[in-house]
């Protein structure tokens, strides 16, 4: 927009004078940095005052047309046009702390056991490797699992853990045994385990049994895994044979000595 203005002096004398000038308005520039924002720490922010204008003055001196910022504040910039016109804004910018998940150790099992893995609560949502959303996760197989969480401001972070399932140990006392009455049977439950738990409370790698009934072990491995088994052995009373008191006899006579039925004879 432009205006002439023009002036007519007169003096005592009564002579005059005239001049003409002429003024330009220019129109404002528009600067806008967008609405207050927010973002996640380790995140950076790119402001921009647009492009266009001779010169870009923001609130930490700086005076490139963008500013990245990393830190909560209040961040402000005053841009000049060619015309020497200028204007100013402003942006609250805020930084959320990140949340932090930590599934602990790595962690071992053995065959049949069940590990849950916690992430922890108050997360908005929950992404495991395995596409699960949930807070636990249930873990029986080896391998790597890991999770990422997500709070309320958007904000995330991971964590992973090692499981190692080991296969039990085998433990076989063989087949049912039977003796007689007299004889040691001897149980072994093999070599190579860390402990030994007997149904008669004994620790050692072998059981020395003389009585009827139901033997059982327990035994551990290196890994802290188990394995039982139970065998049963039977004691058998010995017979009883009698062949009665000593007899005197003749050349020539026949003694008959009965042991007696139901028995094998040797």
């Amino acid at each position: 927009v432009t205006e002439n203005y023009s002036v007519t002096i007169t003096d005592g004398n009564g002579c005059t004078d005239t001049d003409d000038v002429i003024i330009w308005f220019y129109t404002n520039p528009t600067v806008d940095l967008g609405p207050d924002t927010s973002t996640c720490d380790g995140n950076i922010i790119t402001l921009n005052a647009g492009a266009g204008y001779t010169t870009y003055l923001w609130s930490d001196s700086t005076t490139n047309q963008t500013l990245n910022i990393t830190l909560a504040g209040n961040y402000s910039v005053t841009i000049t046009d060619g015309n020497g016109c200028a204007d100013r804004d402003s942006i609250d910018i805020t930084i959320h702390s990140n949340p932090v998940v930590d599934l602990g150790a790595d962690q071992e099992g053995c065959d049949g056991d069940i590990i849950t893995l916690d992430a922890g609560v108050s997360f908005t949502t929950y992404q495991w490797s395995d596409s699960s959303t949930n807070q636990t996760l249930d873990v029986t197989a080896t391998g790597n699992y890991s999770v990422t969480i997500t709070d309320g401001n958007g904000c995330t972070d991971r964590d992973s853990v090692n499981v190692t399932i080991n296969t039990n140990p085998v433990v076989d006392l063989g087949a049912d045994q039977e003796g007689c009455d007299g004889d040691i049977i001897t149980l072994d439950a093999g070599v190579g385990f860390t402990t030994y738990q007997w149904s008669d409370s004994s620790t050692n790698q072998t059981l020395d049994v003389t009585a009827t009934g139901n033997y059982s072990v327990t035994i551990t491995d290196g890994n802290g895994c188990t394995d039982r088994d139970s065998v049963n052995v039977t004691i058998n009373a010995n017979p009883v044979v009698d062949l009665g008191p000593d007899i005197s006899a003749c050349d020539g006579d026949i003694v008959t000595l009965d042991a007696g039925a139901d028995y094998n004879y040797l």
